[in-house]
């Protein structure tokens, strides 16, 4: 296996600065996408935002190899026994290197360590980096029996213009 050129920590409100840049970075690849290609020039929120949103849930930033270029991050939201992924962005020029399921890793452990039953998300179905993405890592798609705060999210996305048919909710159930 390659070394690693990355390194995780958790995310501090004083990071929150380079999350919008490394979001518009990572969505620019919906350009090629001419169904999905509205979401590469999609308002992201600000530093302020995202420092609003850590009190929601724990956060990680990956760093490069200097310690010091954040290259992606992944940030959440705690349930009561799920925790649910409000974002994972990876630059573009670090995208199929590992970041990503890197901290998919992180946070699973963080979920294992903590008690939590399930990691969850909100998705496109069809998109490659999307759902087939997370289905590797091992997240089954919820079509029913789906909690009431997924229910929610896929209904603000639906009102905010994300067609509900191309969107789907998905969990990861974390082992003990």
């Amino acid at each position: 296996m390659p070394e690693k050129r990355f390194t995780i920590r958790p995310l501090q409100a004083a990071d929150c600065h380079a999350l919008p840049a490394i979001e518009i970075d990572a969505a620019a690849a919906f350009a090629d996408l001419p169904d999905y290609a509205h979401i590469a020039s999609a308002d992201v929120p600000d530093a302020e935002e995202r420092e609003y949103m850590l009190q929601k849930g724990p956060a990680w930033l990956a760093l490069d190899s200097t310690g010091e270029a954040p290259i992606g991050f992944l940030q959440t939201d705690s349930r009561s026994s799920d925790i649910y992924i409000q974002e994972l962005s990876v630059s573009s020029q670090w995208q199929g290197k590992g970041v990503g399921r890197t901290l998919l890793d992180t946070a699973q452990q963080f979920a294992r360590d903590h008690g939590f039953g399930a990691i969850t998300l909100t998705t496109f179905r069809a998109v490659p980096w999307n759902a087939p993405f997370y289905a590797r890592y091992g997240f089954a798609m919820l079509e029913e029996d789906m909690p009431g705060y997924l229910e929610q999210h896929l209904q603000n996305e639906a009102d905010n213009g994300l067609a509900r048919e191309t969107r789907c909710a998905m969990r990861l159930a974390i082992d003990p």
